[in-house]
């Protein structure tokens, strides 16, 4: 992914990032951390919140190796949620957006 699709998605991130701030609630509410993955499988930020997040500028590199970005978010967000259950903390959900693309370029995730 390079070019527009990779300019959309940093634009996304902005705009995500932006759309948190500006929503009183789920500033409050709402941690973020980013996993990149191009050549490797890199956690860029850890959770933290709208208000400190800033998304990083990501470019193509490499493979997508995305099983393993997945991964890495699913153990991310489990030692997480290991720190809510430790403090009492309720929590609700975890998401995992990514460009939509799979690596032959088309929509969808089921060949």
């Amino acid at each position: 992914m390079e070019g527009p699709p990779i300019a959309e998605l940093n634009a996304g991130l902005k705009a995500f990032r932006d759309d948190l701030v500006a929503d009183d609630l789920a500033s409050k509410r709402v941690e973020v951390a980013c996993i990149t993955f191009g050549d490797s499988v890199d956690v860029v930020t850890e959770f933290e919140t709208a208000a400190v997040f800033e998304p990083p500028w990501v470019r193509a590199a490499g493979n997508t190796p995305m099983g393993a970005a997945i991964s890495s978010g699913i153990e991310l967000a489990r030692l997480r949620k290991e720190v809510y259950r430790q403090n009492g903390i309720a929590f609700y959900r975890l998401g995992l957006p990514h460009h939509g693309r799979r690596p032959d370029g088309r929509l969808g995730g089921r060949p």
